[in-house]
């Protein structure tokens, strides 16, 4: 969960969906698994034992970062869920904001305001 590189990996490898089991009572688990699935575009499905359910309980999150389902605190329990890219609550994440972080992290978007001057690449001179 605490290595964004390969979070990152996995974007640039065109997954749907992230597959994250763990053995964590730390409820940032949850907070930091929905910045990923936000970030990159992606569902994320954590699982985690039922006896760390009250602090971070097993769920699978949307491309939007949101919880599509969380598993009962009180117990175990199988969730499931459809991974729709045709979701209308989805669109903005897959359709929009995925494909805009992918040229914007190539460059390409800002390639026209991209201005040239010695001392961008000189930072020793005064």
């Amino acid at each position: 969960m605490n290595f964004p590189e390969l979070w990152m990996q996995q974007r640039d490898l065109d997954v749907d969906c992230v597959l994250f089991s763990t053995f964590s009572d730390d409820p940032i688990f949850d907070t930091i698994a929905r910045a990923h699935a936000a970030m990159h575009g992606y569902w994320v499905s954590i699982a985690l034992p039922a006896q760390c359910a009250p602090a971070t309980p097993s769920a699978v999150i949307g491309p939007h970062g949101y919880p599509l389902r969380h598993a009962r605190a009180d117990g175990p329990e199988v969730i499931c869920v459809d991974l729709n890219h045709a979701d209308p609550a989805l669109d903005l994440a897959l359709h929009k904001a995925r494909p805009w972080r992918t040229t914007a992290r190539d460059g390409d978007i800002y390639a026209v305001r991209r201005v040239i001057d010695a001392r961008s690449t000189n930072r020793t001179s005064p």
